[in-house]
């Protein structure tokens, strides 16, 4: 039975189309023992299709044993034009550096929102946007991940509606894989701009109230290098 483990979306680099998400949404999930490593399925005309096989990019850095955890694949059976209806290129990108002042959206289809019900014969596609400020670099340094990553703050268990009436967020799990945008400047409310892909996101953080976050510049050098 098909289910919900991750978000992707897709990247134009020179010319190559490619399917980016965290490199753990293609791996085996350990709850779920009739899971298998490296079988994805994406909605293309309307139907659930298997993404094997495909060529798959992965992202190191250099001196460092563990793999980032993000990849870029290429179906050879597949052709994403019918699985997304846009791509981000260079131009869709944050050129600038991270602060502190800017405001984050990390993007995806959480799995406590996009369950197929019992009775419905369709999946359900409810893309949610969780907001927050780029986090001070010191959080990063003390979760022990690498300057290829980066953390957007938030509140995880809670947000708000209009009138600052606070209510529970739907869980996050499920949003790993998908784009993390920068949606403004806070140091510059007047500065209005259309968002720019920043990153990927790869995992929630609760106890510090994050997200972690991968570069999207790392991963398209290692594209560039690879064409």
């Amino acid at each position: 039975m098909p289910y919900h483990y991750g978000t992707a979306f897709g990247l134009e680099v020179d010319g190559a189309l490619y399917l980016v998400t965290a490199a753990h949404v293609l791996a085996k999930d350990p709850n779920n023992s009739s899971d298998e490593s490296d079988v994805g399925l994406v909605f293309s005309r309307g139907a659930l299709v298997d993404l094997a096989p495909y060529d798959q990019i992965g992202l190191k850095v250099p001196g460092e044993a563990e793999a980032i955890d993000v990849v870029a694949i290429q179906p050879k059976n597949v052709d994403l034009r019918l699985v997304f209806s846009d791509f981000f290129k260079e131009e869709h990108f944050f050129s600038s550096d991270l602060r502190t002042t800017h405001y984050l959206a990390a993007c995806g289809f959480p799995e406590t929102k996009n369950r197929r019900a019992s009775w419905a014969q369709k999946l359900a596609q409810r893309p949610y946007a969780y907001f927050g400020r780029a986090s001070d670099d010191a959080k990063r340094i003390a979760l022990d991940f690498n300057k290829a990553h980066f953390c957007l703050d938030f509140a995880v268990k809670w947000t708000f509606k209009n009138g600052l009436a606070g209510y529970k967020a739907p869980d996050p799990h499920g949003i790993s894989g998908g784009p993390v945008l920068v949606v403004h400047d806070i140091a510059n409310p007047q500065d209005i701009f259309e968002p720019r892909l920043v990153g990927i996101g790869i995992e929630t953080r609760q106890k510090m109230k994050c997200f972690v976050c991968v570069d999207i510049r790392h991963l398209t050098e290692a594209l560039a290098v690879k064409a």
